[in-house]
């Protein structure tokens, strides 16, 4: 069994893999701890100049954030994530997309599902990630 493998299995034995995460609520204590294990890992890799390359380079992550809610920390902090896992990021700047030429939001959703492996998507109002994730047919 690779390193990758295992820490897949070590670190997520209750299914979080390819899993859609919209909220707090959906971790039990253990994926709680599972997640906290992994972190301990990706800060050991990173403090000896060896981050964990978990992600084969097909994984790619679009970053989509709104108006109201651009965050440079969140941003770099995935980002960044993103990049020693060994995946690769593209952030989606709002005035950069054609939400306001007539394209929907559940459209665009749908597009950027068949560029990508996985969508980070921050949004200011209550339920719009849970509404747009109905859209999407990757994490």
């Amino acid at each position: 069994m690779g390193l990758r493998q295992k820490l897949r299995q070590d670190l997520f034995p209750h299914g979080l893999a390819g899993e859609s995460l919209l909220s707090i609520g959906q971790f039990s204590m253990q994926d709680v701890e599972s997640v906290m294990r992994l972190a301990g890992y990706m800060r050991e890799s990173i403090v000896r100049h060896k981050p964990l390359k978990l992600l084969n380079v097909t994984h790619h992550m679009k970053v989509w954030f709104d108006e109201e809610s651009q965050s440079t920390r969140t941003r770099g902090s995935f980002v960044e994530a993103m990049c020693a896992l060994g995946g690769s990021c593209e952030v989606l700047r709002p005035n950069e997309m054609s939400l306001g030429k007539g394209e929907s939001e559940e459209a665009t959703m749908l597009a950027l599902s068949t560029q990508c492996s996985c969508i980070l998507l921050r949004r200011g109002q209550t339920g719009e990630v849970q509404r747009l994730a109905r859209y999407a047919s990757v994490p």
